[in-house]
């Protein structure tokens, strides 16, 4: 019983992590949308960069961890390789086409939904 508590309470904390990851993803892409469909001040475009550098931090953060966490790193690295890319801060107008990759964060999502209904389906057995 207590096994199955702490797996469930895993399953939350990915979901939880999972779904600030993608609002971040979401946050990051709408920034892009702003600069691109805008003509912000000079100072705005400072403030959206120091914004993208810390949610690049978080998402460096976040690979770091589930790699270091992980227990086969080959694996992870050849199925995750491309997430490194959600942590590179853009700030040159070419490269900002990269940061939808961010949005690859809510595929993420999805998997994790399955795992909240795979946690839920055995809870009730």
């Amino acid at each position: 019983m207590a096994k199955n508590k702490k797996h469930l309470r895993r399953h939350r904390w990915f979901i939880f992590k999972e779904f600030v990851l993608g609002a971040l993803a979401l946050l990051s892409i709408g920034l892009v949308l702003f600069e691109f469909f805008s003509n912000p001040s000079p100072q705005m475009l400072k403030s959206l960069n120091h914004i993208d550098i810390v949610i690049a931090c978080i998402f460096l953060a976040d690979f770091c961890l589930s790699l270091i966490l992980t227990h086969d790193r080959r694996k992870y690295l050849r199925h995750n390789w491309y997430f490194i890319f959600a942590a590179i801060p853009l700030s040159d107008s070419v490269a900002e086409a990269l940061r939808g990759i961010r949005a690859l964060r809510l595929i993420r999502l999805i998997r994790a939904g399955e795992h909240l209904d795979y946690s839920a389906t055995i809870k009730k057995r």
